[in-house]
């Protein structure tokens, strides 16, 4: 058995405000439920969740308590042909590209940072978003992001 795909993403923020308006607006995501922990978006079929970590690491709660502290990542798919116009909402949005690569496997990915993200070291949340000519990478994972 294999499962048949990733239903739910989380990610965390204390400040939900800003990362329900970064993910609405500049990234264009449905809010489809907000609370006091978390805010809710609509991604394709699945959805992404951005907890405030102070919220979910507490015990007692309905489901097991959870949150990092860590940088994460995601990986969103859209059309080469979308991707001016992604460049443009982006920018639009104040998000800057922090880089661009073509992969030898095929695809793009353009690189920019989640301004609303929980600060890691000094730092934002890494947010990488890929851009493939056929919604997914090939297969085989490069050597140079093998663990």
């Amino acid at each position: 058995m294999r499962p048949g795909g990733i239903f739910e993403t989380v990610l965390y923020a204390e400040d939900l405000d800003a990362a329900e308006r970064f993910y609405r607006d500049a990234v264009g995501l449905q809010v489809i439920g907000r609370g006091d922990q978390a805010v809710v978006f609509r991604c394709g079929d699945g959805v992404l969740l951005v907890f405030d970590p102070r919220k979910s690491r507490a015990a007692g709660r309905e489901v097991p308590s959870h949150g990092t502290s860590d940088a994460g990542h995601i990986a969103f798919t859209a059309k080469p042909k979308d991707l001016n116009a992604w460049r443009k909402q982006l920018h639009e949005a104040g998000v800057s590209i922090e880089q661009e690569m073509d992969w030898e496997e095929g695809g793009r990915s353009i690189y920019f940072r989640d301004p609303a993200s929980q600060p890691c070291a000094g730092s934002r949340l890494l947010f990488l978003a890929e851009f493939l000519e056929n919604g997914i990478r090939a297969q085989r994972v490069p050597e140079r992001i093998n663990p």
